[in-house]
């Protein structure tokens, strides 16, 4: 049986994502986190689903809590919806480090060959067994050309981009990447405790967080999607100041909004629509209501 191999850089307890699994799970939170890296080192394309994720828990014993509080709280996993009820997990960490693992073996075994051809010229002057060793040589590039290509398809960076494009990728659109991740944004709007305000606002709230990315020179610093989502995560956590500062702002929008709205006399439900004042129902026909003291008279169906 082949042995499979993943790297595992030094650094890794030095990225704050870690830091924060660690503190927060100590052992135990690691431990998961790295039986989840063998995994997926193991599966196709470096990815499981819903059904290789409830064989890992039976195999190793881990309670459901535990192994999505690993892969859902510290931005250490994408996680994509592929189809209704499955899911895509996979691991930037593992795709990057096999990537650099997998074009080092494929570039270890073209210098082997070619070193095998120097020999085979040097010490062969028979022709047939040059035609012979020519047609293995041939046959022995075609193998290696369909290998070169089945690694370039797995080695790709986050969001599929390929791997000469990786560094034309800026912080910018690890953004939007990550913003195209609905599960991911939903998960930030119970994380802010903003809920639907956090959907209402998003653009006015990343707008805030490109601003705050930009003031702190945090822009150079971003190289990945889950740094970046890491970032926007603490950015919006309940309870910090750049969440209060969130809150403030959307505050004065909100104001400034119904300030110069034809409803601002009024109270509009944001879901259905629904106009009351001091708690009566206004109907749908009736104009905006003209100021703070007017009175709806249904029998004239006008404000007074």
């Amino acid at each position: 049986m082949k042995t499979k191999f993943i790297p595992i850089e030094s650094d890794i307890l030095n990225d704050n994502r870690m830091s924060a699994l660690i503190n927060d799970m100590g052992a135990t939170g690691y431990g998961i986190y790295m039986l989840l890296l063998i995994e997926l080192r193991n599966h196709k394309n470096y990815c499981i689903d819903n059904q290789s994720l409830k064989l890992i828990m039976r195999k190793y014993n881990i309670k459901r809590p535990k192994i999505e509080a690993v892969l859902y709280e510290y931005d250490l996993f994408t996680i994509e919806k592929v189809e209704e009820n499955n899911l895509s997990i996979s691991s930037e960490y593992v795709t990057r480090v096999m990537r650099n693992y997998d074009l080092k073996i494929a570039e270890a075994k073209k210098n082997g060959k070619k070193g095998a051809d120097i020999r085979w010229e040097k010490n062969d002057s028979d022709p047939i067994t040059k035609e012979k060793k020519r047609r293995e040589k041939k046959t022995s590039e075609e193998k290696e050309e369909k290998e070169e290509k089945e690694t370039a398809a797995v080695a790709v960076v986050y969001g599929n981009k390929p791997v000469e494009l990786q560094k034309q990728i800026g912080w910018k659109e690890y953004l939007q990447e990550a913003l195209n991740d609905r599960i991911w944004v939903e998960l930030q709007a119970k994380h802010s405790g903003l809920g639907m305000r956090f959907i209402k606002h998003k653009d006015d709230i990343v707008s805030m967080f490109m601003d705050h990315v930009l003031t702190h020179g945090k822009e150079y610093g971003l190289h990945s999607v889950g740094e970046v989502k890491y970032y926007f995560a603490n950015f919006v956590r309940q309870a910090t100041a750049t969440n209060k500062r969130i809150v403030d702002e959307l505050d004065r929008i909100e104001q400034e909004k119904k300030a110069n709205s034809r409803y601002r006399f009024e109270d509009v439900d944001p879901t259905t629509g629904t106009r009351t004042y001091f708690g009566k129902y206004i109907p749908v026909e009736a104009p905006p209501r003209p100021n703070n003291n007017a009175i709806w008279i249904e029998e004239l169906q006008q404000w007074m």
